[in-house]
């Protein structure tokens, strides 16, 4: 019998399930979708990390490569001042140049980039070269400085002239850059005999503007000017204060040009003969001597003084006879002192004698056997590829090591450890020179050969370990007072004895007073050295573990010291005498409950308890 009613509800149940699936296909689309973007999303993310890290990774890689720039850089500028200090102003101009031509040019950039293993296609975006062109303003000025001040002790008046502009154009507000193109015209001028441009008296008025009134400059400016009295008077007072030598000199020589100009005869020749007395007698300054002779004997030429202008010109044409050309005679007939000075002359050159490396090489030779600074020279000229020859680390340290002088050993050690370009690396050689070196050297590279030891001795690359040498020759390093030695090395050997001090370790005996770890480690720490944190806290920890009980407030501030540095044990330490007090030390709460916290925050299960228990009293109260 039909149902209609039955078969409606069977109709019914049938429409809403398909519905119920209809709905659930929806659904499950739906969520589909939702996965599909939510994947899509993170692969995006995902995509956008890796671009970000990569861009990190090269802003990375750029930055330790334009570091690396800048310290070649600091060290050639730091060379070339040695030079200058020592009057080898060609010498000192040549490694100004190579400062900047290794800044700015390319091969720099791909060299720091092959040293720490990057991709060298990263050095070449516009990113990193107006970055570093940015570096190069910021430390250019150093460079146009001392390249203009190198090049007017050098009477290369132009070339000092060519830096000091730039330098007024990047320091407009130096008083210094001003004065130095003015030193350098007025030279000019006075050497080609030409009047001096007005110019001068620009670069001095700015000068002036900016410094606090300094004597020579007016004096400069009232001596171009014509004004000799007021010149006379400001290089009178000028004198009078501490200047560098050879601007004391020119000083003098001006203030004889002037008395000349007022007819002060006697007065310019005491100024002329005092100039005279400040000269060294060395080959920079030949020239020098020889100008104020000249112009003695010209005054008392024209004051009818005829016998004593003459006695001047002979003093002057004697000069002339020291120049080092006049060495030739004897040094071909074989004299190694006349050799070597020759050779050094070459080498750095001369007013006289202009620069030549090759002939330097040649005299070297020729007085090797004799003297041992001249293979010393021959084994810094074939280690830099100077004088007529490529490269030759190997003749370097064959000359290097034929020299008894320590230094050259010290290079012979450098070259030895790190080989290359045809030199094979030989560690044990290495040792050999550097121990040498160590006990022989010159103050400094003692002090640096014995870090190189040190260091070879305890890493034992190539060589057997030997821990009571390098000990001792880091102590060395760590106690030298020595000045100019890397300060970073000092401090790293200071970590170094100061670890050994606190572990008691490879043959070392622990020792935590101020004949031991206390007297190292501390200063490492002080200088900043990161590596020196924990083990210095461990250090104050220990120390105070040592103390007897009547020194409770001098272990309370070791603790203190040691927990405000990470020490978890000497934070719980610290706690509990704030927490309980004794034997003098007052009780504090607020101090207890930091410390107690930071033993907490590190673990120390026994600082946990009882700072539950000064909660609960805290609750209670």
């Amino acid at each position: 019998m039909y149902d209609p009613v039955g078969e409606r509800m069977l109709q019914d149940t049938q429409d809403y399930r398909h519905a119920t699936w209809l709905e659930t296909q929806r659904h499950n689309r739906e969520v589909e979708r939702e996965q599909a973007a939510m994947r899509g999303l993170m692969e995006s993310q995902a995509r956008m990390d890796l671009a970000r890290l990569q861009e990190e990774q090269m802003v990375a890689a750029q930055s330790r490569t334009l570091q690396k720039m800048v310290e070649v850089f600091q060290k050639t500028m730091a060379k070339g001042t040695a030079y200058f200090e020592e009057g080898a102003y060609p010498a000192a101009i040549a490694e100004f140049k190579k400062a900047k031509d290794d800044f700015t040019s390319g091969e720099i950039r791909a060299l720091g980039a092959a040293l720490d293993g990057d991709d060298r296609s990263l050095f070449s975006n516009d990113d990193f070269l107006r970055t570093t062109r940015r570096k190069w303003e910021e430390i250019s000025p150093d460079y146009y400085y001392n390249m203009s001040l190198a090049s007017l002790q050098n009477k290369d008046f132009f070339s000092a002239i060519a830096s000091a502009s730039p330098l007024i154009e990047k320091e407009p507000h130096s008083w210094k850059a001003y004065n130095l193109r003015a030193k350098a015209e007025i030279r000019l001028a006075r050497r080609d005999h030409t009047e001096f441009p007005e110019r001068i008296v620009q670069d001095l008025d700015a000068s002036l503007l900016l410094s606090a009134n300094q004597e020579t400059i007016k004096a400069r400016r009232y001596f171009v000017q014509g004004d000799f009295p007021h010149a006379i008077r400001f290089l009178e007072l000028a004198l009078k204060e501490p200047i560098p030598l050879p601007e004391r000199i020119e000083l003098l020589e001006f203030l004889g040009d002037a008395y000349i100009a007022t007819k002060n005869i006697e007065k310019a020749l005491e100024a002329y003969e005092l100039a005279l007395k400040n000269v060294p007698d060395h080959l920079q300054f030949f020239e020098q001597i020889e100008i104020l002779r000249t112009k003695r004997g010209d005054i008392l030429l024209g004051a009818g003084r005829e016998e004593e202008a003459f006695a001047e010109y002979r003093k002057a044409h004697e000069v002339n006879e020291k120049n080092p050309l006049c060495f030739i005679p004897e040094a071909n007939g074989g004299a190694a002192e006349k050799q070597f000075a020759l050779g050094v002359a070459y080498y750095n050159g001369t007013p006289a004698i202009k620069r030549n490396w090759t002939k330097a090489k040649e005299w070297f030779l020729k007085c090797a056997e004799k003297k041992d600074r001249a293979k010393y020279l021959l084994g810094w000229m074939h280690e830099q590829g100077w004088g007529g020859a490529n490269k030759n680390l190997t003749e370097a340290v064959r000359f290097y090591r034929e020299s008894t002088e320590g230094d050259g050993r010290y290079s012979a050690g450098l070259l030895l450890l790190k080989g290359g370009e045809g030199l094979a690396a030989d560690p044990r050689q290495a040792l050999e020179c550097l121990r040498y070196a160590a006990d022989h050297a010159t103050p400094k590279l003692r002090t640096e050969a014995s870090f190189k030891l040190g260091t070879l001795l305890s890493e034992g690359e190539g060589v057997e370990r030997s821990f009571p040498e390098a000990f001792q020759r880091y102590q060395f390093v760590a106690d030298s007072t020595v000045e100019g030695v890397d300060a970073a090395k000092k401090t790293m050997a200071a970590y170094t004895i100061g670890v050994w001090y606190l572990e008691g370790r490879d043959g070392v005996p622990k020792n935590l007073t101020m004949e031991g770890s206390f007297k190292y480690l501390p200063s490492a720490h002080r200088a900043g050295y990161a590596q020196a944190k924990a083990p210095y806290a461990r250090l104050l920890f220990e120390a105070a573990e040592t103390y007897s009980q009547d020194k409770k407030n001098e272990v309370l501030g070791n603790y203190t010291k040691a927990a405000d540095l990470g020490h978890a044990m000497a934070a719980y330490r610290a706690g509990e005498l704030y927490r309980l007090g004794a034997s003098g030390i007052a009780k504090k709460r607020a101090l207890a409950k930091k410390y107690l916290q930071i033993a907490v925050d590190h673990g120390v299960k026994e600082a946990k308890a009882s700072l539950e228990e000064m909660n609960s009293w805290c609750t209670i109260a």
